[in-house]
């Protein structure tokens, strides 16, 4: 819910809004995703030194590194080339698609059927893919390991540098020049879920602190796109085809990949309810 809600009234969702960032007409959407990214390296600094938390941190850190440890650079480069593209021309993104159907964006269920058929795409060709997936790992797991400089460092640096390119963002671009002037805009607590827009920078930090259950409680850090792939493993009906497409499989059951699910479901509820509370469902239009 807190996503789906920090998503819709950041405004970072709108087709336009992704695009623009992509022309660097407008920097609603890096505004975002710094703070998301800053608030969260804090959060999981902090997870790594609390005594109590510090078992979650490093069984979440595991997971992610077995997922890091298994590509190769240029899998990963031509995985965020092919994300970038789609993300300019769709309007859309994995996350940002389940805000856009909540919010009532038209063609918003396209791009979620594409993402369905991208994920589908994958599964299929994966054995073929695989060999290139893993071509030409780098011998460091973790820029800790890289460089050399203790995990606290390294977290409140990048801390430092994404709020420090916020804020230098926010002096050149104001948030509120991005949007109509005659936007409602919250002036009291009490008119914040009526509001149309929050700054992005202010729904980034909200996003960077749901890391936090996210490895206490699930062991795990935020994701959406692997639930694409859940979704896809339910038409597996039969042990010959579990077989056959033994890398979707994987995906069928086990809280690792069906807490996924519940999370997009929810987020869409969030962008849903927020949409609804500002009167603004349907108010963007879909990518042309």
């Amino acid at each position: 819910l807190v996503f789906g809600i920090s998503m819709q009234k950041s405004n970072v969702y709108a087709p336009w809004t992704i695009r623009n960032q992509y022309l660097f007409e407008a920097f609603t959407m890096l505004k975002l995703f710094l703070a998301a990214a800053g608030t969260g390296a804090i959060v999981l600094q902090m997870l790594a030194w609390l005594p109590i938390t510090k078992r979650s941190f490093e069984w979440s850190e595991k997971a992610f590194l077995s997922c890091v440890n298994a590509r190769g650079w240029p899998s990963v480069a031509a995985g965020a080339f092919t994300l970038g593209a789609g993300m300019a021309l769709s309007g859309g993104c994995p996350g940002m698609v389940l805000v856009q159907i909540g919010s009532g964006v038209q063609w918003s269920g396209l791009i979620f059927l594409g993402g369905l058929a991208g994920g589908l795409t994958y599964a299929l060709l994966q054995e073929r893919l695989a060999p290139f997936v893993a071509w030409k790992k780098l011998p460091y797991t973790t820029v800790t390991e890289w460089m050399g400089v203790p995990r606290g460092v390294l977290a409140l640096g990048l801390a430092a540098c994404c709020f420090g390119t916020v804020i230098g963002l926010e002096a050149a671009f104001p948030w509120k020049t991005e949007f109509p002037p005659s936007a409602p805009y919250p002036k009291h607590p009490k008119e914040a879920f009526e509001a149309l827009y929050w700054p992005p920078w202010l729904s980034g930090m909200f996003i960077g602190l749901m890391q936090a259950p996210a490895v206490v409680f699930l062991f795990d850090t935020l994701g959406s796109s692997s639930s694409f792939m859940t979704v896809l493993s339910m038409v597996l009906v039969t042990d010959g085809l579990r077989k056959r497409f033994s890398h979707l499989a994987g995906f069928r059951s086990g809280l690792g990949n069906w807490w996924q699910v519940t999370y997009v479901t929810f987020a869409i509820l969030g962008g849903l309810i927020s949409a609804q509370l500002s009167r603004s469902s349907g108010l963007q239009t879909g990518p042309n």
